[in-house]
């Protein structure tokens, strides 16, 4: 009896041990698989990591190429008023009108930014000229400057094409001292407007700059519109441009369709 005893409990502890070393097993194979799953999963982000960093440095590349070209291959016209008075900012805005009026045909038939540039130099004179006969009407003894230089300008949304900001080679008047705000637009191709801030843009002036434009750069500055922008349709507008430009914005806001 004793022996049976003995026997039984021997063959119990072997099937407790048994049973003890399976569970151990499973455990075990979890957790290999749970590390090695883990693992993977890492080196997947890191991959997704490593992609998205080199995704945004070819972005930053292209953009600064964008921004190259457009300085490049556009004019800018910008005309200063003396100071922010009320009647220094009509003077600036009759004058802007004026030169704009007198200067588009002259734009109009230029080949290129230096063909522009060719006659502007020519023209500087009689620009100048002719804004300082405008100032004298107001009354006033501003002096007039006019040159062909480089200046920083702001983002320009026209409806239907956008400008970034960037360094762009401008014509430049200056009324007076020139410490009051600026008016400014597109010389080359010509898209002035004195008295808008958003118009659509001609088709004229459009089929220019698709000419003059890479296809990419043409793309990043175009998009489609129908009415005027206010309020947050302007604040859309200028994010639509900056996530053509930086694809990966969009896939980690959603912020585009």
């Amino acid at each position: 009896m004793k022996k049976h005893t003995g026997k039984r409990k021997l063959l119990t502890g072997c099937i407790f041990t048994r049973i003890l070393l399976f569970f151990i097993c499973i455990a075990t194979a979890i957790i290999f698989l749970s590390v090695h799953t883990t693992l993977h999963a890492d080196s997947d982000n890191q991959n997704s990591l490593d992609t998205s960093i080199s995704s945004a440095n070819d972005t930053l590349d292209n953009e600064d190429a964008i921004r190259r070209e457009l300085s490049d291959k556009l004019l800018r016209f910008r005309v200063l008023a003396n100071s922010d008075s009320p009647a220094d900012q009509i003077q600036k805005n009759q004058v802007s009108s004026s030169l704009a009026t007198l200067l588009r045909p002259i734009l109009s038939e230029c080949s290129s930014k230096a063909d522009a540039q060719t006659r502007l130099t020519a023209l500087l004179p009689q620009i100048e000229e002719a804004a300082s006969t405008l100032t004298a009407s107001f009354g006033e003894n501003y002096s007039v400057t006019c040159t062909l230089s480089t200046h920083q300008f702001p983002l320009k949304i026209y409806q239907n094409l956008t400008f970034p900001a960037g360094i762009y080679d401008t014509l430049l008047v200056t009324i007076g001292e020139g410490k009051g705000s600026n008016w400014w637009c597109l010389a080359y191709p010509p898209l002035c407007f004195a008295e808008e801030a958003y118009v659509t843009v001609p088709e004229e002036t459009s089929q220019t700059l698709s000419d003059i434009l890479s296809p990419q750069a043409y793309c990043a500055i175009s998009k489609p519109s129908a009415a005027k922008e206010t309020g947050k349709e302007k604040e859309d507008s200028q994010k639509r441009f900056y996530f053509r430009l930086f694809p990966f914005l969009n896939d980690l806001f959603h912020l585009e369709d």
